[in-house]
């Protein structure tokens, strides 16, 4: 039975314990792992007007957790402050055939249930707030280090940010 990425786990016990069913954490799940777009890329790919983009800003010109959708320009990046931003951009996969090893990682998926590789930047104090994704996710953290925060707690106002996540 394969391992689901560097743990003991298998992919089936993934499959049968956690999957939509629990949280998982597991450190240097691929050991080695290099961001594959450099932050220069990524950006550029946000100012495409085909590709799906969204800046977040925890305090934005018009109050706190401003999400601007793309295409951006680079005066948009050249206007963001030194920290407490995000850029996400969805469907990179589809952008560059060097991202297809990624997805292929989690082919013992069913294809129907893996929808895109996004790809995020943040420099220090960047986040997309307190929210509930309504769909499964992995997170892979190539470079950095981030506080990660599970709650099992439904998310409720005032700290739930909706709508954009």
């Amino acid at each position: 039975m394969t391992a689901f990425f560097n743990s003991e786990l298998s992919q089936q016990q993934f499959l049968t314990q956690y999957w939509q069913k629990k949280p998982l954490l597991i450190r240097q799940a691929l050991p080695g792992f290099d961001p594959i777009l450099s932050i220069e890329e990524l950006a550029g790919l946000a100012c495409e007007e085909e590709v799906e983009s969204r800046l977040i800003e925890e305090v934005g010109e018009s109050g706190p957790w401003q999400c601007r959708h793309g295409p951006f320009t680079e005066s948009d990046f050249a206007d963001l402050p030194a920290s407490h931003w995000t850029l996400l951009v969805q469907d990179v996969d589809k952008h560059g055939p060097e991202l297809a090893p990624v997805m292929r990682r989690f082919s013992f998926i069913p294809e129907w249930r893996r929808d895109d590789l996004m790809v995020s930047f943040a420099p220090v104090g960047g986040s997309v707030g307190p929210h509930t994704d309504g769909y499964d996710v992995f997170l892979l953290q190539a470079v950095g280090s981030r506080r990660w925060q599970i709650s099992h707690e439904h998310c409720r106002k005032p700290n739930l940010l909706t709508g954009w996540i």
